[in-house]
């Protein structure tokens, strides 16, 4: 699923990742 950069992040990590930490740890993973 192609989603926006969320600073939620709740289930799953955007498909294009364009700021790889924004505000969920899930974000800083990827």
């Amino acid at each position: 699923p192609i989603r926006a950069i969320k600073s939620s992040g709740d289930d799953e990590p955007p498909a294009m990742n364009v700021a790889p930490a924004t505000s969920s740890s899930r974000f800083n993973a990827y």
